[in-house]
């Protein structure tokens, strides 16, 4: 089992809206957002370990740390890689009404901000509806 304060990890707070579908919750609105139902959260990338700073690896290698050191447990998800077959992996996002998916290089060092290593592939009508949903707070 992972030791939280080893691993400084990435990654989101996730819960089921009504009718099952999972959405994320934004800045500042995730006590919020576990108070009114639980949550999980999704890792996909480990940044330090041990007081190793792990940014510099590419992602390859920190998604190896990450599953060296960090073990799923309930409330706590690693998101899977997948290397093929993205065109298939976008329609089960649209089909399971999910945000998006998220397009890494392997071979990227962490960056901070956007990227041209990463790409963010999203649902529109996703976000389109979460727009409309989604009123902030009051």
């Amino acid at each position: 089992m992972a030791s939280w304060s080893s691993p400084t990890s990435t990654g989101a707070a996730t819960s089921k809206r009504s009718g099952g579908v999972t959405c994320c919750s934004g800045r500042g609105s995730s006590q919020r957002a576990a108070a009114r139902r639980p949550a999980v959260l999704v890792v996909f990338d480990v940044l330090a370990f041990d007081g190793d700073n792990l940014r510099p690896l590419p992602l390859f290698e920190r998604r190896r740390a990450l599953h060296a050191h960090v073990t799923p447990i309930p409330g706590v998800q690693i998101i899977e890689h997948v290397e093929t077959h993205g065109e298939a992996l976008f329609r089960a996002i649209l089909d399971g009404d999910h945000e998006g998916i998220v397009a890494k290089r392997m071979d990227a060092p962490y960056r901070a901000g956007p990227s041209s290593a990463w790409l963010k592939i999203k649902n529109r009508e996703y976000a389109r509806r979460g727009a409309v949903e989604w009123q902030g707070p009051r």
